[in-house]
């Protein structure tokens, strides 16, 4: 039999825990119950809350003012937990982000679109391969790069000698070559580049950071003991998921990405939150 409720009253070291667990979230529909509960990953550190507060009542019928009521105003439940797995969709949650499928330009190909002006033209710099609707990523041999002068009679550009491209990110490094600087000493003509269209081309899926104001979601953890292996099921019906802190995007520890979580009381439950303990283990 699992621990279930211990109503014996004395100490037992059964009641030790040392916290393991699974922490799942899932969205809300639209009457409160949740649709399919995503793994979040590992997640080092999980803490829970609860705060109350009071509104203290004073006598003044003697010298001495004491209180003669306490009345609980609010009671409010936090949590605050770190994800570990750096993936796409826990990414959307820390950043209050929208996800979708990109269109890459270098899929359709592109014609003649404006890499630099005259103005901002300079050698050894870098300029991002970047269209009306976007950039262009993933580019393949079959894209046929092509970045020419803006002039009537176009300088062509020759890569290795006068740019280099990172294919995957779809930038390219302006060299300091003859060509180059010829075109910077004019001072007339910008850079513009040519794809031709690959359907091979990588797809790519985009984050739009800050697009979303409030993620409400159910959250399911299974706490595992480490010592017993058993299970405890934390169920928090309706959850605000925020971001708390800052992530490493450069560092010598592993990242995390550090959330919070208000509970709140969600209309579809007669419970803000339950836990479960299941006897058979």
């Amino acid at each position: 039999m699992g621990r279930g409720i211990d109503t014996s009253g004395e100490h037992s070291v059964e009641s030790y825990q040392l916290g393991r667990g699974i922490l799942m979230a899932a969205l809300l529909d639209s009457t409160g119950h949740p649709k399919a509960f995503e793994d979040l990953g590992n997640v080092p550190e999980l803490t829970a809350s609860v705060e109350t507060e009071k509104l203290d009542h004073f006598s003044s019928r003697a010298g001495l003012k004491t209180i003669d009521k306490a009345v609980v105003t609010q009671i409010t439940s936090n949590l605050s937990f770190q994800l570990e797995d750096i993936n796409f969709n826990n990414l959307a949650r820390f950043f209050s982000g929208g996800t979708k499928e990109y269109t890459n330009p270098a899929i359709a190909g592109v014609t003649d679109s404006p890499l630099v002006s005259a103005s901002d033209l300079q050698a050894n710099a870098w300029y991002i391969l970047r269209t009306s609707t976007g950039p262009a990523f993933g580019i393949t041999a079959t894209n046929d790069l092509v970045i020419e002068s803006t002039n009537a009679t176009p300088v062509v550009l020759s890569e290795g000698t006068d740019y280099e491209v990172d294919a995957v990110t779809g930038q390219v490094f302006i060299k300091s070559s003859t060509a180059v600087e010829a075109i910077i000493a004019a001072g007339v003509d910008g850079l513009t580049f040519t794809l031709t269209a690959d359907s091979s081309a990588t797809t790519v899926d985009q984050l739009t950071i800050l697009s979303e104001t409030e993620l409400n979601v159910a959250l399911r953890f299974v706490l595992e003991e480490a010592d017993s292996g058993k299970k405890v099921v934390y169920d928090y019906h309706k959850v605000t998921l925020s971001s708390d802190g800052d992530y490493s995007l450069i560092s010598d520890e592993f990242a995390q990405l550090p959330m919070k979580g208000s509970v709140e009381k969600n209309d579809a439950y007669p419970n803000v939150a339950d836990v479960y303990y299941p006897k058979t283990q």
